[in-house]
């Protein structure tokens, strides 16, 4: 089985030395024996040591409310089973954020997540999300088609578009991995009932030299090019800031 995976990860395109970010879907693969261990066992083995693993270890789902609380240990991530399993390994580092964490393993682990403390906003400069392009990394989407590609938050946040972010601040208490504790002030992703994110228009718009597609057992898969997605989209937000969100009810949809 993890033969397999490697085998079709590299036909998609992952190659040693590889960073790459992935948001995945466990069930869409079919049956994996070993479940998210051997996922991740084969992505480490293609990318090697000298490539850096990401997965999202976001909890926007419970500590974006009272008591805006986040633990860096134990705030358990919203976005699957396989990140979930991914961010409690003992070789995994996660950034520092109340909303959107990252997990990383492997050669610039560290470098790309210690910084994340340092933003105020969810896809801040400091974030994961925003150093891939810098890095040369990718973005896969395993399983999970292009809607949940968080990097266009990033981007959002870059273009200054109107609707993403609340105008307020939010105290947040986190417990660092050492069991310091520390206050934060930061400020949320504001869509709710007022915008439906439509990241699945970045496919019309994205060169195909950007992408790879293919399939990793039974899953369709999308490798994407980090620098080549946030590059285009932004141009596309700076022309049209609503490109990528629809209004939703409380802006006039029935």
């Amino acid at each position: 089985m993890r033969d397999k995976l490697i085998e079709a990860l590299k036909t998609l395109g992952l190659e040693q030395g590889d960073t790459v970010l992935t948001h995945s879907s466990l069930s869409a693969l079919g049956w994996v024996d070993g479940g998210p261990k051997t996922v991740i066992d084969a992505m480490k083995e293609t990318i090697s040591e000298e490539g850096t693993l990401l997965f999202p270890a976001f909890t926007f789902d419970i500590c974006v409310k009272p008591p805006y609380f986040f633990s860096y240990r134990d705030s358990k991530c919203c976005v699957g089973a396989i990140p979930e399993f991914f961010r409690t390994l003992p070789d995994t580092v996660r950034s520092v954020h109340p909303s959107h964490s990252v997990s990383a393993w492997g050669k610039e682990a560290v470098a790309m997540t210690k910084g994340h403390i340092l933003d105020r906003t969810p896809c801040g400069e400091h974030s994961p999300l925003r150093l891939l392009p810098q890095m040369g990394g990718k973005i896969l989407m395993l399983g999970c088609g292009w809607s949940p590609n968080t990097s266009m938050h990033g981007v959002e946040e870059l273009a200054g578009v109107p609707y993403c972010l609340t105008p307020y601040q939010v105290e947040y208490n986190i417990k660092m991995e050492n069991g310091e504790m520390l206050a934060a002030c930061h400020r949320q992703h504001h869509f709710g009932r007022r915008w439906i994110q439509r990241y699945d228009r970045l496919e019309q718009v994205l060169p195909d030299k950007f992408v790879r597609r293919g399939k990793v057992l039974e899953a369709d898969a999308v490798l994407l090019d980090a620098k080549g997605v946030w590059e285009t989209a932004l141009q596309v937000m700076k022309e049209n800031p609503y490109y990528f969100v629809d209004a939703g009810v409380e802006n006039g949809e029935r």
